[in-house]
């Protein structure tokens, strides 16, 4: 893509596809070699902004036909709102009450930047609550947006009304399926590595197709503590979905994982000694403390003994929903409006902690509610069994690390980062040239340093968690460590 025009005048593609990386940084000048441009936006990465400059790739002035979703699904992490001041009270509300509950295991000094923090007049959060706002705005009007800023930047925009076509649809559905279930078979066959071959290729600047299949294997096998991996194993991931679901139930079930995770999320940004960005701060412990505060950690309970409940049963959960339907909105991400049923509440809580609920039958005997004809609902036992076997064997994991290394549910002597992380430097330069993070390369070597190294890299879950041990830790370091 670096220089598209040589290529592009070989004439050796009938179609070229992009993805939407392809935004800026790319000119084709060539001519008479472009016949067309179309451009697909469903809104789930892409703004109004971005698409207008994807499409002004190709410099030709050649035809643009154009399909967009008429709403997107990029929203900020932080706040759906699409006012600047609403969006960043969010943000400030959000890290507030995340330091207040783990402001005991965190040193005075990280604790005391936050909470003094200059919300009114620091340059980035303003910047990014602007961003995002925008960015919150362009989703909610996604078709609009694009034909305005197309208008607005000179183009001549027809709009046409298409009628969809039933069969179209049902074929477009069944093609995704049968991608999905190809792309599961490649990460199914691609190679095995060890930790070390995958630290190795992430340093490459360029990684080779065959090589992101068995990195994500890599990570999937981690994650589901697996010896070997099946299609049915990657189509059940269903992208990353299952494993975020999953991490939400782990840190439920294990306050003490819950607070690791917030303070891991704090204590990667004090390392750099250079501020903080409030909105990459997990709320993990804030969203687990919401859940309790809803009555989830026995209504869990409950549905593992088998319980089974109509939508009457519920109502001591959603009361409590509804009245803190703002808190909610902004810590789970999940809107309330008076068109929800209590059902459709608890049920779509649940299913970010990855459990599955099902209809069982109906009935007209519930007690209290005699001959009303009610749905009556339950765990769906098979599901659950699933998402059980896994949070099992990712036990036995975290109890097979050596001692000294306790994750998540297990609770550390010390809060903080490990030994091995802490730093002196108060900015500038480092004052030895080969302290990367405060310690010179014989202390990295040593036998208790690599056996620190190796642990946080066991312990580390997420990719996220994975990148800042790298950055964290000398790359000759972390091999000898894992290898």
């Amino acid at each position: 893509m670096q220089s598209p025009d040589a290529v592009l005048e070989r004439d050796d593609y009938d179609v070229v596809i992009c993805s939407p990386s392809v935004a800026t940084g790319v000119s084709i000048e060539v001519k008479g070699t472009i016949s067309r441009v179309y451009g697909i936006f469903t809104g789930a990465s892409s703004t109004d902004a971005d698409m207008a400059q994807a499409l002004g790739r190709v410099r030709e002035p050649v035809e643009r036909v154009i399909w967009c979703a008429k709403s997107g699904s990029n929203f900020s992490k932080v706040s759906r709102s699409t006012n600047m001041i609403e969006l960043k009270r969010h943000l400030q509300d959000l890290t507030s009450a995340t330091i207040s509950l783990v402001r005991s295991s965190l040193r005075e000094d990280t604790s005391g930047a936050l909470v003094s923090y200059d919300w009114q007049s620091d340059p980035h959060v303003n910047l990014y609550a602007r961003i995002s706002a925008d960015q919150n705005g362009s989703m909610y009007h996604l078709r609009d947006a694009l034909q305005v800023r197309l208008s607005y930047e000179g183009h001549q925009v027809t709009v046409m009304e298409q009628q969809s076509i039933p069969i179209m649809k049902l074929l477009l559905q069944q093609t995704s399926l049968e991608n999905r279930e190809l792309d599961a078979e490649a990460i199914a066959a691609a190679a095995d590595l060890t930790f070390a071959e995958v630290l190795l290729l992430e340093q490459q600047e360029n990684i080779a197709p065959e090589e992101r299949l068995a990195i994500a294997k890599f990570y999937l096998k981690e994650f589901y503590g697996l010896e070997v991996l099946t299609v049915d194993d990657v189509l059940w991931d269903a992208d990353g979905r299952r494993r975020a679901e999953i991490l939400n139930l782990e840190a439920q079930m294990l306050p003490q994982m819950a607070i690791e995770r917030t303070l891991k999320a704090l204590e990667k940004q004090a390392q750099w000694r250079q501020g903080y960005c409030p909105w990459d701060l997990a709320h993990v412990e804030l969203r687990r403390q919401m859940r309790q505060s809803l009555g989830f950690d026995a209504l869990i309970e409950q549905l593992k003994s088998g319980w089974e409940w109509t939508k009457h049963d519920l109502a001591i959960y959603t009361t409590k929903a509804r009245t803190a339907a703002q808190h909610i909105k902004v810590a789970l991400n999940f809107t309330i409006t008076d068109k929800i049923s209590d059902v459709q509440i608890v049920h779509q809580l649940l299913r970010q902690l990855g459990i599955k609920v099902k209809f069982c039958r109906w009935s007209r005997s519930v007690e209290g509610h005699k001959g009303e004809k009610l749905k009556v609902y339950c765990l769906d036992e098979e599901h659950w069994q699933q998402v059980s076997d896994i949070l099992e064997r990712r036990r036995i994991k975290r109890e097979s690390l050596p001692p000294g290394a306790a994750s998540g549910g297990e609770p550390r002597s010390n809060a903080g980062s490990p030994q091995v992380l802490t730093t002196s430097l108060q900015g500038g330069d480092p004052s030895h040239p080969s302290s990367e993070n405060g310690l010179a390369a014989r202390e990295w070597l040593t036998a208790e340093s690599l056996e620190d190294v190796r642990r946080m890299w066991l312990m580390s879950e997420t990719p996220e968690e994975r990148s800042w041990v790298k950055v964290n830790v000398p790359a000759e370091v972390l091999e000898r460590a894992i290898a």
